[in-house]
């Protein structure tokens, strides 16, 4: 009678340092491709306006120009909006949450754009932006 028992053995060993050597190689690789979100450093970057009675869309025209950014709303939010705007080297999150935040409108950025979004009128569904 053969015994297969020493194969079975090596090839058990052989099985575990392929699957250490699979999961380093996974953990290693996903580290290589991780890479910054550009996000932060579309809010970090300053801007200057000094504007009154100016319409909500003329404002963020403006603001697009100086952070060389762009905005994208549905016609739901009301753009046609009075606004007045006086800041001067602020970052455009501050400026963005001045401005956007008494009207009841929500911003998130997605690569070098802004998503602005209308929020629901119920205040139990505020952290549920409407579209």
């Amino acid at each position: 009678m053969k015994k297969n028992l020493p194969i079975h053995r090596n090839l058990w060993k052989v099985m575990k340092i392929t699957l250490s050597q699979m999961l380093l190689l996974g953990l290693f690789g996903s580290i290589a491709l991780a890479h910054d979100t550009h996000a932060q450093e579309v809010l970090n970057r300053t801007i200057t306006l000094n504007q009154k009675n100016l319409e909500l869309k003329d404002a963020l025209r403006q603001i697009e120009r100086e952070a060389k950014v762009k905005f994208v709303y549905s016609t739901r939010i009301q753009s046609g909006q009075r606004i007045s705007l006086n800041v001067t080297n602020r970052k455009l999150s501050a400026v963005l949450d001045e401005l956007l935040t008494p009207v009841g409108i929500n911003y998130e950025v997605i690569e070098n754009r802004i998503l602005l979004t209308k929020w629901r009128s119920n205040r139990s569904s505020l952290a549920d932006p409407e579209f």
